[in-house]
């Protein structure tokens, strides 16, 4: 069996999202590109960018960079600093046309797939790929994708590595392309569960090599703006690890206490593949405060929390009800 995880959250208001619009807010760029080998005539217009933005004359990188990748189309290096030389001087679409051409010259180059994923994450911050957008509102903020591919009423839209699925003219799913198939493909296991009567649309439905996850959030809410978020994670190396519901709690609770974090933790329902627990912070120092409330069955965990200034006892009741409830099930 694969793991699933179950997870709850009653939580006060996060920090505002933007609203859609055109461009990614803003993208915090690395300060400095990875060290590469100079050759001759591009390796010099490439060296003259790299100490621009060295420097932080980012406007004057930007020429020499783009000659450099002129001459040379394929150098990964010179195409993740223009596309940092980009997005500091307000440039945000052209940086992400040129990382995105990074990452697929060189799957490998660690920078250069780290400020993709900085770019995505402003781009899923404005809710752009979350399930339900149209192909229009994507193509509107996120340009044309690097490569299509549709079978039937399924379209999937290629960025750099990450894949955006569509079914109907609607996404869907959210897919970083360095996942494992075949750990995805065989995850057949889901929660059964009652929500609270109220509808809870998908709000988010990613995967990547480490987790798959499905957010919801309550009629009128979004994922990126919500006083209540309910989640669903499938870790594939805990289950792969045999790491059991129970190991897993514990060592979460024991990295929690290490941290200094001042907290509080019960265990509500205890046992080695079942466990039903919650924690609380009552934030400070910059923090907000937290509760969790959470079910993990077989091989089963969920670090995303439900944060809340206050939960009231009636709500903690039916969480922990509702969870309780929660049934891994086999699909077939």
């Amino acid at each position: 069996m694969g793991c699933v995880t179950f997870v709850a959250v009653a939580s006060s208001l996060p920090v505002d999202a933007d609203t859609v619009s055109g461009n990614p807010r803003t993208v915090t760029a690395p300060t400095r590109t990875r060290p590469t080998t100079y050759v001759a005539g591009t390796g010099a217009l490439y060296k003259q960018g790299h100490a621009a933005i060295e420097r932080g004359d980012f406007a004057g990188a930007v020429a020499p960079l783009e000659e450099a990748i002129r001459r040379r189309p394929n150098d990964a290096q010179a195409r993740l600093a223009l596309a940092i030389a980009y997005s500091k001087t307000k440039q945000p679409l052209q940086g992400w046309i040129q990382i995105r051409q990074a990452v697929r010259i060189d799957p490998e180059h660690k920078n250069a797939t780290l400020f993709l994923k900085q770019y995505w994450s402003a781009y899923d911050s404005q809710g752009v790929v979350n399930v339900g957008r149209s192909m229009r509102d994507v193509r509107s903020a996120m340009g044309r994708p690097d490569l299509r591919k549709t079978v039937g009423n399924r379209t999937r839209w290629q960025y750099g590595f990450m894949v955006i699925e569509f079914v109907g003219g609607k996404v869907v799913e959210v897919i970083d392309q360095r996942a494992k198939g075949g750990d995805r493909s065989e995850a057949t296991e889901r929660f059964r569960f009652q929500f609270d009567g109220r509808a809870w649309p998908e709000g988010h439905r990613g995967a990547d090599h480490i987790q798959s996850i499905v957010e919801y959030a309550p009629l009128g809410q979004t994922v990126q703006k919500w006083t209540e978020l309910v989640t669903t994670q499938r870790l594939y190396n805990l289950a792969a690890k045999e790491v059991s519901s129970k190991q897993f709690v514990n060592t979460m609770r024991d990295k929690l206490n290490q941290s200094g974090i001042e907290n509080q933790w019960r265990i509500l329902r205890d046992g080695e593949r079942n466990v039903l627990y919650e924690w609380t912070t009552p934030g400070g120092n910059g923090r907000e405060a937290q509760n969790e409330i959470a079910a993990r069955r077989h091989r089963c965990q969920g670090p995303s929390p439900h944060r809340v200034h206050g939960i009231s006892p009636k709500d903690r009741q039916k969480w922990v009800r509702l969870l309780s409830r929660a049934v891994l099930v086999e699909q077939r």
